[in-house]
């Protein structure tokens, strides 16, 4: 095999991604890959068929720490290969180490920064594990410029705009009047799904016909619904589990006033701006490299981190103006399709390959 990508876990929203990428470059390519990632949250749900090669995800220290088997021999073979940067990957130490020996060229997949914030964390670590493999694939423009500011410039650094949708499926999907909100990601703490029910039970009654859709799953889930009944707004809310197909995101996205982002914001803001739908958004998050997408206004609205008072009058606000937002949508999505389609993604990715 003369590429690989080597991943924890893959969700379905590399799908139309990792299609154009396997259709391009036949069978020279394969995605090895295990089945769910550290949180546990993100499953593998991509199938590349003979393309793709399931391998073994090890975890301990609580899932902080992991170990992938299964692979070393095809990594080690292939021309090129392409890892996921995060030092907690204890396999890809030695990966990075063999191919360097054996003079093959080797990427590493990631942001710019730790989770953490810029300069926090672990960023010497993955800075010196970017260094032994040589190059670095950045997820947004600004993370590759972030990566050329601090690197060598012996290292080579490349892009791959993030990105969930083909070009011809990027186009504004509104039905009809918005009657929705919409909550679109995992069910956990960071994702703050209890402020979302907080802050909409506020105004709910103040929006009449208005509805919120919680879309994702995670061990949350049984809580959330017994908060909203708890709020009085359970009849107003429901709780849709994973939804993947997109004809049904199609017309979630299309009934849509905005998405909700009450945590930190990543590729959910990509997917929102693919529909056409603007976001409302906490301004003081350790939001991921897709923050750059966002301008305040016209395909967004901030609110004050954790604050539900706040939240709830932003939701009340894009309510109000949903006629004026509604004429941006065209040009929300016009935006995203020029700058995050899963076309610029695949080039990008196959760049390094292929440079």
């Amino acid at each position: 095999m003369k590429f690989v990508l080597v991943q924890t876990a893959v969700g379905d929203y590399r799908r139309e991604f990792l299609n154009i990428v396997q259709a391009r470059m036949g069978q020279d390519f394969q995605l090895l890959v295990g089945e769910k990632y550290f949180d546990g949250t993100t499953i593998t749900r991509v199938d590349l068929g003979a393309n793709q090669l399931r391998i073994n995800n090890h975890y301990w220290l609580g899932r902080r720490m992991s170990f992938q088997t299964g692979h070393f021999a095809k990594v080690l073979r292939a021309q090129r290969a392409m890892l996921e940067l995060n030092p907690r990957i204890l396999s890809n130490w030695p990966i990075i180490l063999g191919r360097r020996m054996l003079g093959r060229k080797t990427g590493l997949w990631g942001h710019a920064w730790p989770r953490k914030g810029r300069n926090q964390g672990g960023t010497r670590l993955r800075d010196t594990m970017i260094r032994l493999a040589g190059n670095v694939l950045a997820y947004t423009p600004r993370d590759a410029a972030d990566f050329r500011q601090r690197l060598p410039r012996s290292v080579g650094v490349y892009c791959a705009p993030n990105a969930l949708y083909p070009e011809a499926e990027i186009y504004d999907r509104a039905v009809g009047q918005p009657f929705r909100f919409l909550f679109i990601g995992r069910l956990v703490e960071a994702k703050k799904p209890e402020l979302v029910l907080r802050a909409f039970a506020r105004v709910a009654a103040h929006m009449p016909g208005s509805r919120l859709s919680m879309v994702g799953a995670g061990p949350l889930d049984e809580s959330l619904k017994s908060l909203a009944g708890q709020l009085g707004v359970l009849e107003q809310t429901e709780f849709l589990g994973h939804v993947s197909d997109k004809s049904r995101l199609s017309g979630l996205f299309g009934e849509s006033a905005a998405c909700l982002s009450p945590g930190y914001v990543g590729l959910s803001a990509i997917q929102s701006f693919s529909f056409g739908t603007p976001m409302l958004i906490a301004d003081d998050e350790p939001h991921a490299p897709e923050i750059a997408a966002i301008t305040a206004g016209e395909n967004a609205l901030f609110f004050k981190s954790d604050d539900e008072v706040d939240f709830s009058r932003i939701m009340q606000t894009i309510w109000d103006q949903r006629e004026a937002w509604h004429a941006k949508r065209p040009l929300i999505a016009s935006f995203c399709r020029e700058n995050y389609s899963a076309e610029r993604m695949a080039e990008g990715f196959m760049e390094f390959f292929y440079d």
